[in-house]
């Protein structure tokens, strides 16, 4: 069983449990017309196990022997086009993304939703490109802008009340 069809199943399981238990979370006020606190839940457990589905179950391209030599960084005559292939990053960057991911976790209680979830996103897209100055700031930036109109829309669109978020 390759990486992906293992996770893909890994992922369908994780999001039919997380359905499943968002159908059991009571509304405060049934009957109001309201979607209540199940809605997101509901949704990102069903968008979960779809995307596990279609990991799992995905084909693999085969790659022409020149793709695949210049993937592994033994020549450089990769073709740029709408199908490129990415290699996956380094084990130490995995591994830091990881720590990032728990990192997370245990602040988000502290430190609130904004300042958290900054700082992850942050982390985890500067670790999965090259590190230059400018690429840095230009993803703290992108980081500052998703975090801060994800805090809007949970907070005052969707009315649900997030710990720490700034704007709202």
């Amino acid at each position: 069983m390759t990486s992906d069809k293992f996770l893909g199943l890994v992922f369908v399981c994780l999001g039919t449990a997380v359905f499943f238990a968002s159908q059991r979370i009571v509304s405060n006020f049934p009957g109001s017309g309201d979607p209540g606190p199940a809605m997101l839940p509901t949704a990102l457990g069903a968008f979960l196990a779809l995307l596990g589905l279609i990991l799992a179950f995905r084909k693999r391209a085969v790659l022409a022997e020149g793709r695949a030599d210049a993937i592994r960084g033994l020549s450089s005559d990769i073709s740029e086009g709408p199908n490129e292939v990415v290699a996956p990053p380094v084990m130490w960057r995995r591994v830091c993304i990881g720590l990032a991911l728990l990192l997370y976790i245990v602040s988000f209680e502290r430190a609130g939703f904004t300042v958290s979830s900054f700082l992850f996103v942050c982390i985890t897209m500067i670790l999965l490109d090259e590190f230059s100055v400018r690429q840095i700031v230009r993803k703290i930036l992108v980081g500052a802008g998703v975090v801060l109109a994800l805090g809007y829309v949970l907070n005052t669109l969707l009315g649900l009340s997030v710990p720490g978020v700034l704007i709202g």
